[in-house]
Parts: structure tokens; sequence; C-alpha cells
């Protein structure tokens, strides 16, 4: 995996300008992509995002019937997710606490 800094798109989550390019190859199909880590936030993205996310997420990925983990981990998971969103809505939380 090669690294390099080099101005990038606004991050989507910040909106930060500058990040580390992370030059790298999917696990599943071999092909390489680039990965931006955000300087200001941290957070990850692919760059571009591909135009068919299929080859790189193929149905076995998700496991029999579309379920990635045990099925009460993912309804847990989702429930979580659920309750952060409804928070993330109200005045004044951010969802970061």
């Amino acid at each position: 995996m090669s690294r390099s800094r080099a101005p990038v798109t606004a991050c989507p989550a910040c909106g930060g300008s500058e990040g580390r390019r992370l030059e790298t190859v999917d696990h599943l199909n071999g092909e390489p992509f680039t990965v931006v880590i955000c300087a200001t936030c941290g957070r990850g993205r692919t760059t571009p995002v591909p135009a068919d996310l299929s080859r790189h997420y193929p149905t076995e990925y998700y496991g029999e019937g579309g379920i990635r983990f045990n099925p009460a981990v993912e309804a847990l998971v989702h429930w979580a997710l659920a309750g952060l969103i409804a928070k993330a809505g109200q005045p004044g939380v951010t969802g970061d606490e």
C-alpha cells in the first residue's frame, strides 16, 4: 500500500480539503483503488466512488439472505443506528457523544 499527501475533493463529512491518499487493492477482486483519509476529521473514503459497487460487494459478501452477521447482532445494529439517527435530528445533538 503506497501513501501520498495531495489536495483532494472536499471531505463529505467535514468539508476538509486535504487528506492522505492510500493506494491499495480490493481483496475480493484484485482491482486497485484509492482511499483518502481526511486530514481534518480522520474519516476515510474511496475516491472516486465506483459506479458499480456490486463488483466490490458480491452477494456472497453479505452471507445467506443478505445477512452479514448473526440475526440477533444484525437486529441490534439496526436498532442502535435507528436510535442514533433519531437522536441526531434533535437540536444541539451531534452524535459524537
